[in-house]
């Protein structure tokens, strides 16, 4: 992301920040498909299906 303001708040107040706006939909958009990337690697890998260091016990409740 750059500093410059393609619409400047100062001449336009309001209307200035629908360029920030933009950018901050476009980078949540980002950030949300690295997440989808990141997730379906993560299902597809061996190791998330293994817990390790957990103990449990069943316990009947008659």
């Amino acid at each position: 992301m750059s500093s410059i303001d393609f619409i400047p708040e100062i001449l336009l107040g309001g209307l200035g920040f629908i360029d920030d706006v933009f950018i901050l939909v476009w980078s949540i958009g980002l950030i949300n498909e690295e997440l989808n990337k990141y997730k379906v690697e993560f299902e597809n890998s061996p190791k998330s299906k293994i817990i390790e260091n957990v103990k449990w016990e069943i316990h009947d409740d008659e």
